[in-house]
């Protein structure tokens, strides 16, 4: 079963570890999470199974 809540934290964790003190990496976790819901918004318009829209979620979350 895909934890698309446990992704989001691994994300948070692994640019968290970075320490680049750059004020885009902001933008970058904003922009991830935007994308991660219209992800959602999609798959679930397209009528897929409850796994299948948090694998579409946790796709983004990975790239």
């Amino acid at each position: 079963m895909v934890d698309i809540e446990k992704a989001k934290k691994e994300f948070i964790k692994h640019v968290n570890e970075i320490k680049i003190d750059n004020p885009k990496i902001q933008t970058k976790i904003n922009h991830t999470f935007r994308v991660v819901e219209n992800c959602k918004k999609i798959a679930t318009s397209l009528n897929l199974t409850e796994e299948e829209i948090k694998l579409a979620e946790l796709i983004r979350v990975a790239t």
